[in-house]
This record gives C-alpha cells, sequence and structure tokens, in this order.
C-alpha cells in the first residue's frame, strides 16, 4: 500500500491530514548536542588535533580562544558554542556550517567568491597576449608581496 504526504480534501473542502501515519522526530537538545560533538572530533581528528586524553580540550581551548572547561562541553556533547564561534570552526576546518551546526548539506565548505574570482582572473590572464601576461604577473607578484608584509604586522 504506497501512502501519499499530500492532504486529503473533502466535498465539503475540510482539509484532512492523517497525523498518525507521519511523524517527524525532532532530535531532542542532547542529541543535538552529541551529534555536534561527533562532527567537531571528527573535524579535530581530520586536523590532527591530539586524541582525547592527550589534551585535545586544552588544544580546542587554544585554537579558538575559549577555556577548557567550554571546549570540554563542545567535545563531550554538553555545550553548543555561540553562532560566532561556530562560524570560526567551520572556516578553521574547511567545512560548512550548515553541516558543522546540523549534520545537512555538504561537508566541505563550497569554493569562496574569492575562489570563484581566483579562477575567472586566471582564464583572463590565460588570453592575454605574452607580453602583458608578464605584466599582469609582475602585478600579482606585488600584491602578493603588499599582502605578506601587511600581515606581518
Amino acid at each position: 500500500m504506497q501512502i501519499s504526504l499530500e492532504p486529503k480534501v473533502t466535498p465539503r473542502q475540510e482539509l484532512i491530514v492523517p497525523y498518525d501515519f507521519y511523524t517527524v522526530a525532532r532530535m531532542s537538545e542532547v542529541e543535538i548536542k552529541r551529534a555536534f560533538a561527533s562532527r567537531l572530533n571528527a573535524i579535530c581528528d581530520d586536523k590532527r588535533v591530539p586524541p582525547k586524553g592527550q589534551n585535545r580540550q586544552a588544544e580546542v581551548a587554544r585554537i579558538f580562544g575559549v577555556s577548557q572547561k567550554g571546549a570540554r562541553k563542545w567535545l563531550e556533547g554538553e555545550g553548543l558554542p555561540t553562532l560566532e564561534r561556530a562560524i570560526e570552526m567551520a572556516l578553521w576546518a574547511d567545512v560548512s556550517v550548515e553541516w558543522l551546526l546540523t549534520g545537512r548539506g555538504e561537508r566541505h565548505a563550497p569554493a569562496s567568491a574569492l575562489d570563484n574570482y581566483s579562477q575567472t582572473m586566471l582564464a583572463v590572464m590565460e588570453k592575454l597576449p605574452p607580453y602583458l601576461k608578464a605584466t599582469a604577473l609582475d602585478q600579482v607578484k606585488a600584491l602578493e608581496r603588499l599582502d605578506t608584509t601587511s600581515s606581518k604586522k
């Protein structure tokens, strides 16, 4: 027997939705925290953060500028980070914020706008005549040097 999720309408235009057949369980707060902890531990493993029992909490606390107690709560499924901190974690691990917080979507973040810009610039540079390619490359190297000196300050 095939069951449909479409609501049924009677001749009197009364909407009837068969709730007894379709219930979507909502995750409890405890389950949400445990699932987040599992994903955080997975990205810590990927980033070669020391394993549990070998200073993982202290290292996570150092990386994100929080107390060791705060890091322990995240890693053990007892607490969740603020949205700002979750974004910082996702950027650090190169994963999508949605995946980190909910487990939905793609694990790895899509290419950033800067990556798209870089790809476009490379495609344009490929079409330049050789004498202009050299000039464009010199400009990129100059920008790179400027960026390197400004980040050291």
